[in-house]
């Protein structure tokens, strides 16, 4: 297969990569990733969240780990669910179950559960594939695939293409229907975003109110904290900031209550954003250095950018004169691990004050 595709690499070379004991060389990378049909940025990724910590997991049940990756990603700790997700397709391999539509319905839903982890460590690419490989996995059913087409629209929504982000919301929704609540409830959460994103407030405001209905029903209060924080950002868009208040503060309480440290971090800074509006720097600083301090401490990229920003516009409101050039450096050191996340209110915030160019777009034509 590499034999007309750039640089040809030898059946002994394939072997050693294959076996461990060499690693490929960049050409080689390119010419495997031409072949195979995979983005070279997803093996930099992956390396990049190798880094973490090794997980003793020998002697641990497949339902075990399950459960271990389960309680990684509700405690923010996502490089080590996607790691744990890692080690349950390795199980998979090795030992599958003699039953081929068992494994496709194991492996379609853990590629599901990985590509959530992948995407709150930013790794967008690798997100996007597994999601895309739990789709193609034909044991995966409606309810696997309606929310993997709903996690590809936020992976859309977060790069900043919204054609594309709409087209799989709405195939999240087709196929949600006749699902349980929850599942439809992600399917709308989903389409929220991107209606958000596309200027739609109030659209975007019932969609989730939708959703929060229906997690409320299904007592589902780890993904009830998204859908209020949610309803509330429609409501500061709509310049009601009394009713975001609210329901920023309610989902604040929730995320706090169910320990979800990305969430909480979330919902402090939009605090801040709306003290911010209404003219208040010292409560908006306040609350975005404690939305800073939590996704710091759970190794939130996204989080502490976003928090950072906010800190950064209190500063300016205090003494229009100011020149931050510390948080702007720290902003620019930031935005090389978030490079991918253009369609983010501060990332393009942050742009547009300094004229960055987005690291995604650099070096593409």
């Amino acid at each position: 297969m590499t034999g007309g595709n750039g640089w040809g690499v030898s059946r002994a070379a394939i072997g050693a990569v294959e076996r461990g004991r060499s690693l490929p060389s960049l050409e080689a990378l390119v010419t495997l990733s031409r072949v195979l049909h995979f983005e070279p940025m997803e093996v930099l990724e992956r390396v990049d969240l190798a880094a973490t910590a090794p997980l003793d997991l020998t002697g641990i049940s497949l339902e075990q780990l399950g459960r271990l990756a389960y309680d990684f990603f509700w405690e923010s700790d996502f490089r080590r669910a996607a790691a744990t997700y890692d080690v349950m397709l390795e199980r998979l391999a090795l030992d599958p179950p003699a039953d081929r539509e068992k494994l496709e319905h194991l492996r379609a839903g853990i590629e599901l559960r990985r590509a959530a982890a992948l995407r709150r460590c930013g790794a967008l690419l690798s997100a996007e594939a597994a999601a895309k490989r739990s789709i193609s996995l034909r044991g995966g059913g409606r309810d696997v695939q309606a929310q993997a087409y709903a996690l590809l629209a936020k992976i859309e929504v977060q790069r900043g293409f919204l054609p594309l982000a709409t087209v799989h919301a709405r195939r999240a929704v087709e196929l949600a229907e006749g699902c349980e609540g929850k599942v439809l409830a992600r399917a709308l959460l989903g389409k929220g975003e991107v209606l958000f994103a596309s200027g739609d407030f109030e659209a975007a405001k019932s969609a989730f109110l939708e959703a929060r209905d229906l997690l409320r029903r299904a007592r589902d209060d780890k993904h009830l904290s998204h859908a209020e924080g949610n309803i509330g950002l429609c409501h500061a868009r709509l310049r009601d900031p009394g009713k975001a208040r609210t329901w920023f503060r309610r989902a604040l309480d929730l995320a706090r209550a169910q320990r979800f440290p990305s969430l909480e971090a979330r919902w402090l800074t939009e605090l801040g954003r709306l003290s911010l509006e209404q003219g208040d720097p010292e409560e908006a600083d306040r609350q975005a250095t404690a939305a800073a301090r939590v996704a710091r401490s759970n190794e939130d990229p996204i989080g502490t950018f976003r928090a950072e920003w906010v800190r950064h516009m209190a500063a300016v409101a205090r003494d229009s004169g100011i020149e931050d050039h510390q948080r702007l450096g720290l902003l620019r050191r930031l935005l090389i691990r978030v490079g991918d996340h253009v369609g983010e209110r501060e990332v393009q915030e942050f742009l547009a004050e300094t004229r960055e160019e987005p690291i995604a777009k650099r070096g593409r034509p």
